[in-house]
C-alpha cells in the first residue's frame, strides 16, 4: 500500500506566525483539521498532506485573504526544511543549494516534486505538485515558494532575488504585492510554478559556504528521505552505502547479507526498479567524492580509501569515467567557477 504524502510539521511555524498576526485562533483552526499543535515542537513530526491543504484552505477563508502565503516570509526559519535547511545555508554557491532543495525536497514533502532545469544561460526551480498535500493549493504553493525564496536570501543575501516568477493562479488583481514579496516581476496564469533565476549569478562563490557542513547535512537529509520509503530496494541501497562505503570496501553480497534476502533477490528488486547495484554504487560514490574533493582537507588516495576503492588510481579512472574529468582537473575547475 503505498505510503500517503506527508509534510513536515514544523513549516506549520511560519504560518502560524502569519496567522497570529491576524488575530486567527491558529491552535484552534489546526484542531480543526484534525492535527495536533505540539506537532511544531517535534523537528521530525510529519503531517499528512491532505490535512496540510486543508488548513491552507481554511487559512485563506478565515483571514479572507487568498494572499496569504507570501506573509509567510516573515517567519520562515532554516529549521523548517531541516536538514535540507542545513545544506543549503552552508552551500558554495546559491546553484548548490538549488540542486539541495530539488535532490532532498521530499525531507520537507513527499507529496510532488521539484525539479531543477539548468542551462546556460537560465536556470529553473520548477514545483510539480502530487495528488494532494503542501503545493496542492495555490494558498501553499504561494507560502513554499516564498520559503524557499527566503531560505536562498538567508544564503545569499537580502537582496537575492529571482530574474523571474511563474505561478498557475490569476493572482487574484495583487500584481504590486506579488512582485513586491518576490522582489521580481511575476507571470500569472502560466503553465507551471517556477522560479528563474541567471545562471551565472547564481553560479559564484558564497563567503559563507562550508563544504564539510553542507555534506554532512546531505548525508542526514539522504537518509531521512530513504526512510520515507522504507520497503524500496533503491533507498535501503543506497543508505548502507551512505553508512559503510568509509568503513571499507562494500560487496553486493555484503549488502543483500545485510537486507536478509540473497544477492540474487536483490538484483531482481533493483531491475524492477530501473537500476542495478553497480549503478547504485557509482552515484553514491560520486556523490561522495564531490562532497570530499570540495571539502579539501583529504588527500586522493585518502578518497579512494574512503569509496573503497582498492587503490588511488582505480578511483581517477572511475572519477575520469563519471565527470570526464581527472579528480585534479575537477578541484580546479570548481575553485576557477
Amino acid at each position: 500500500m503505498p505510503t500517503e504524502p506527508s509534510t513536515l510539521a514544523v513549516v506549520l511555524i511560519a504560518l502560524d506566525g502569519a496567522l497570529r498576526e491576524r488575530g486567527v485562533d491558529f491552535d484552534a483552526l489546526v484542531r480543526e483539521v484534525g492535527l495536533d499543535p505540539a506537532l511544531i515542537l517535534q523537528p521530525t513530526a510529519r503531517c499528512p498532506a491532505r490535512k496540510m491543504d486543508r488548513l491552507w484552505e481554511r487559512a485563506a477563508e478565515l483571514t479572507g485573504d487568498p494572499c496569504i502565503g507570501l506573509d509567510v516570509a516573515r517567519h520562515v526559519r532554516p529549521s523548517m526544511f531541516s536538514a535540507l535547511g542545513i545544506g543549503v545555508l552552508h552551500s558554495r554557491t546559491v546553484l548548490d543549494a538549488l540542486r539541495r532543495i530539488a535532490r532532498y525536497f521530499a525531507v520537507v514533502s513527499t507529496n510532488g516534486a521539484v525539479d531543477l532545469i539548468e542551462t546556460s544561460s537560465s536556470t529553473r526551480l520548477v514545483a510539480t505538485a502530487g495528488s494532494a498535500g503542501t503545493g496542492g493549493t495555490p494558498y501553499a504553493r504561494d507560502g513554499l515558494s516564498v520559503a524557499i525564496l527566503e531560505l536562498l536570501r538567508l544564503l545569499a543575501g537580502a537582496d537575492f532575488r529571482p530574474a523571474r516568477i511563474t505561478l498557475k493562479h490569476a493572482g487574484y488583481d495583487q500584481r504590486a504585492r506579488y512582485e513586491a514579496a518576490y522582489g521580481c516581476p511575476v507571470e500569472f496564469e502560466a503553465p507551471e510554478v517556477a522560479m528563474q533565476f541567471d545562471t551565472a549569478a547564481v553560479s559564484g562563490l558564497v563567503a559563507s559556504g562550508d563544504p564539510e557542513i553542507a555534506a554532512q547535512a546531505d548525508q542526514l537529509a539522504q537518509r531521512r528521505v530513504d526512510r520515507l520509503s522504507p520497503d524500496v530496494a533503491t533507498a535501503r541501497v543506497r543508505s548502507l552505502l551512505l553508512e559503510l562505503l568509509p568503513a571499507g570496501q562494500v560487496s553486493q553480497v555484503r549488502i543483500a547479507q545485510s537486507l536478509h534476502q540473497s544477492a540474487s533477490t536483490l538484483q531482481r528488486r533493483l531491475r524492477q526498479e530501473g537500476t542495478t547495484y553497480q549503478q547504485l554504487l557509482d552515484e553514491t560514490r560520486q556523490w561522495m567524492a564531490d562532497a570530499y574533493l570540495k571539502d579539501g582537507r583529504y588527500s586522493l588516495a585518502e578518497i579512494a580509501f574512503l569509496l573503497g576503492f582498492a587503490d588511488q588510481s582505480n578511483f581517477n579512472r572511475a572519477f575520469k569515467r563519471w565527470t570526464g574529468q581527472t579528480p585534479g582537473a575537477y578541484v580546479e575547475s570548481s575553485r576557477s567557477g
